[in-house]
């Protein structure tokens, strides 16, 4: 049996790119591998470029989640995994729903804490059973909480996106630290790496804030830089498409292609 690498995008901020660039890898690790997407945001948006709609429940994933807890018998996964369209034939989600928040991570851990904090553990360990995925990407909100920890104790590694703009330097610094938090309950998890989006080449800020981010994460922040491609990413947005999808040729998906790669190649030397 092969354990799936779990992969989470997270930052204490909106608006860094978590959904864009996660929508982006699993496009791209899909075209050699299988991979699990893994909507933790109850927005959905993540799901959505994969052509699955969001209930306005608390969703597959939300089920699965409560069903764990409540341990009325062991969950089947086949039961909650979902197929997008065709096209992308090598990946499966794990969809939320609107309801996400309260009726499912607010109502499991007021069930059974304890429980609740490793549900996200117990599910992937019954995916692993399946011997299927090489690869399981978490999209996260931008706020943290119980949540946040119960991901990050079922995390591998975590990727953060920052922008070079000082709350969202902020954002990641917060990041790292509740990742160093969750370590006390995972000590196996690792940073995959710190990446800067949506950056100008001839933007003041981007050179001002770059060398204070590499000076103060050293290794941790990724060489790959994703550029500005704001139409790119929005006709990808309005199409409901990852941007690697929908504008293949694109600054910003060439620069996706090379971060992932970055990414898998740091993963799997474990």
């Amino acid at each position: 049996m092969k354990k799936p690498i779990v992969i989470t995008i997270t930052s204490n901020k909106g608006g860094v790119g978590k959904t864009t660039s996660a929508a982006a890898m699993v496009d791209i690790i899909s075209r050699k591998h299988n991979v699990l997407l893994v909507d933790t945001d109850p927005q959905g948006n993540c799901a959505t470029k994969f052509g699955l709609e969001i209930s306005n429940g608390r969703g597959a994933l939300g089920d699965y989640l409560t069903d764990v807890v409540m341990e009325a018998s062991k969950p089947n996964p086949l039961d909650y995994l979902k197929p997008p369209a065709g096209q992308y034939k090598n990946v499966d989600v794990l969809v939320g729903g609107k309801q996400l928040k309260n009726q499912c991570y607010d109502y499991i851990f007021s069930v059974n804490a304890s429980k609740a904090l490793k549900s996200f553990k117990r599910v992937f360990d019954q995916i692993a059973e399946l011997d299927h995925y090489d690869y399981i990407i978490i999209d996260t909100p931008p706020t943290y909480g119980n949540e946040m920890s119960a991901i990050l104790r079922a995390t591998d590694y975590a990727l953060i996106p920052t922008i070079a703009e000082s709350d969202s330097v902020e954002g990641a610094d917060t990041a790292l630290k509740f990742i160093s938090d969750a370590r006390e309950d995972n000590p196996e998890l690792k940073i995959a790496g710190i990446f800067l989006n949506r950056t100008y080449d001839n933007d003041s800020s981007t050179h001002k804030v770059e060398p204070f981010i590499r000076q103060a994460w050293g290794d941790d922040v990724l060489k790959t830089r994703i550029p500005d491609n704001r139409a790119a990413v929005a006709k990808a947005i309005n199409e409901s498409e990852p941007v690697t999808r929908r504008q293949p040729n694109s600054k910003a998906s060439k620069a996706f292609v090379k971060l992932t790669e970055e990414v898998l190649a740091r993963v799997n030397i474990r």
